[in-house]
């Protein structure tokens, strides 16, 4: 009983103040923006997310840790758009699903049940923000080693990510929307086609940017110093994040078109990762708590200026 309750205690410790960090950024949106069923919506997409991370946790890393989701959440609400329902949220949580199979493919076991779902949600989320669908490349060169049948493997790959752009071409089809080929082309279209970024950050919030760029480099050079020594599972999937965090990065740099546009919904995935083994097994050292505490003042400070 003792043990569950301090589990209980630790629990309430650590999700009321994140509770009470996406509230505040939810009151800091503009009016027009701030109705119940989005910022329900887009904080149920955010939890629902961290849950995912915390599964991989648990599945793939073999960890059950609460800082892949409560940083997740916090570093992806820290920007108030991001618990207001947008497009980007449905690609999200799609990613967050197609990350799971794809490390539990890459990692655990290369089943084609693993591949077709992690393949097919990613296609899935490349239809809600298709600039997503330049993971495709580094989703066959990092699956492919892993192949037991090749042709089955190509047939799977094509297949599951072809499929939910057919569906969706059908559905806008049925809807009047235009003709497949029109459908298409404006999908390419808007995978291609780079934006000229309005961005008007303020120094909050360029602190913030800085900091967590730090963070996840600093994790990164952990984690690559530490790959000899990790399990063949650990090795495979922190391999891979670190690949996709720089792809996803890449895609936020080249696709960015507005400062509050939440791309680090995406992005965080895997940093969330990545900061959760850096910070588990360096959180005794003080420059890593330093580190984490001027985080939090920076995302405190930020939050602040919301209502200044």
């Amino acid at each position: 009983m003792k043990r569950t309750n301090s589990d209980l205690l630790a629990f309430a410790a650590v999700l009321l103040p994140a509770a009470v960090f996406c509230a505040a950024g939810w009151l800091a949106l503009p009016d027009a923006g701030r109705s119940t069923a989005s910022g329900l919506s887009a904080g149920l997409i955010l939890v629902v997310n961290g849950l995912l991370l915390y599964l991989i946790g648990d599945k793939v890393m073999n960890e059950i840790s609460l800082i892949p989701p409560v940083s997740y959440i916090v570093l992806a609400a820290a920007n108030p758009e991001a618990l207001s329902f947008t497009p980007l949220h449905i690609a999200s949580f799609l990613m967050a699903v197609s990350l799971l199979f794809f490390l539990l493919y890459s990692a655990i076991r290369p089943s084609l049940d693993y591949l077709a779902a992690a393949w097919a949600t990613l296609g899935g989320a490349a239809l809600f923000f298709p600039p997503l669908a330049w993971l495709a490349p580094v989703y066959a060169v990092t699956t492919a080693p892993h192949a037991e049948e090749k042709g089955k493997y190509i047939v799977a790959l094509l297949f599951s990510f072809i499929l939910p752009a057919c569906v969706w071409i059908g559905i806008q089809y049925l809807r009047g929307a235009g003709m497949p080929g029109e459908v298409l082309g404006k999908l390419w279209a808007e995978m291609t086609t780079l934006p000229r970024p309005a961005l008007h950050f303020s120094a909050a919030t360029l602190c913030r940017i800085l900091l967590i760029v730090v963070a996840t480099v600093l994790a990164t050079v952990h984690v690559l110093g530490w790959l000899t020594r990790y399990r063949t599972a650990q090795y495979h999937a922190y391999l891979r994040l670190l690949v996709l965090t720089l792809a996803l990065v890449l895609i936020n740099a080249l696709f960015l078109s507005d400062c509050r546009q939440p791309l680090g919904l995406v992005t965080l995935l895997p940093v969330a990762l990545l900061l959760s083994e850096y910070f588990r097994n360096r959180g005794g050292e003080k420059h890593v708590w330093m580190l984490a505490v001027i985080l939090m003042l920076i995302l405190v400070a930020e939050r602040i200026s919301l209502f200044v």
